[in-house]
Order: C-alpha cells, then sequence, then structure tokens
C-alpha cells in the first residue's frame, strides 16, 4: 500500500452537504453544499461543471433551498 503524504500547508476539506439538488424548469441542478463556499455545481456522474455560474433561475431556486436549509438547521 502507498503512502499518503500532504505538504505542511496542505489544506484537506470535505463539504458540509454532499449530493443535494434543486429542480429548475424539469431540469436537475445537482451540487455539494459549503457553508463557507456555497454550492460546488455538479455534472450527472458526479464530476464538477465546468461553468460555475448558472443561470437565474438556478440561483433563484438554490437561494430558496438555502432559506429552507437554514429554517431547518436553526
Amino acid at each position: 500500500m502507498k503512502d499518503i503524504w500532504f505538504y505542511p500547508d496542505t489544506v484537506v476539506t470535505v463539504c458540509d452537504l454532499p449530493d443535494q439538488q434543486v429542480i429548475v424548469n424539469g431540469k436537475v441542478w445537482r451540487f455539494d453544499f459549503d457553508r463557507h463556499f456555497g454550492p460546488l455545481w455538479l455534472k450527472k456522474d458526479g464530476s464538477e461543471r465546468r461553468c460555475q455560474n448558472p443561470n437565474k433561475a438556478v440561483w433563484a431556486a438554490f437561494e430558496q433551498w438555502l432559506i429552507e436549509h437554514d429554517k431547518n438547521t436553526n
């Protein structure tokens, strides 16, 4: 088994809520949510989307998701 080495200045982090989604006009928008960095938009296979700036309708749906999430966690 190979060892895993990290440099002293390496930061390892994971998202707060993986595998989230919103539906906009019948299309599923998947994302991992991090409370510090916001959503990381994902493709269907779970890899990162090249464009991390979707249209306004997607952001509006995400903002509604965030409001509901905050209500349920506070």
